[in-house]
C-alpha cells in the first residue's frame, strides 16, 4: 500500500496584489508569531492514523508564496 502524504500550510502574511501587501506589518517584525494550534491538532491525527505529514510555517520561517512552492515542490 502506498503511504499517503500530507502537507499542512501555514500561510505567509502578505498575499501579493491584495490591499495586505500594502498596510499590513508581517507578524515576525511585531515579534508575535504563535504557533499554528489548529494545524498541529490536524497534523496529530493524521500521523496518529499512519499519514505522513509536514507543517510549513510560513510565518515564523518568513517565507514568501513562492518560497513556499518551491518548499512543497
Amino acid at each position: 500500500m502506498k503511504q499517503i502524504k500530507c502537507v499542512l500550510i501555514d500561510p505567509p502574511d502578505k498575499v501579493p496584489g491584495s490591499y495586505q501587501s500594502q498596510s499590513a506589518i508581517p507578524a515576525t517584525e511585531m515579534h508575535e508569531v504563535y504557533p499554528p494550534l489548529g494545524l498541529l491538532h490536524i497534523a496529530a491525527v493524521l500521523k496518529q492514523n499512519g499519514i505522513d505529514v509536514r507543517l510549513i510555517e510560513a510565518r515564523a520561517m518568513g517565507l514568501s508564496h513562492d518560497e513556499v512552492i518551491e518548499e512543497v515542490g
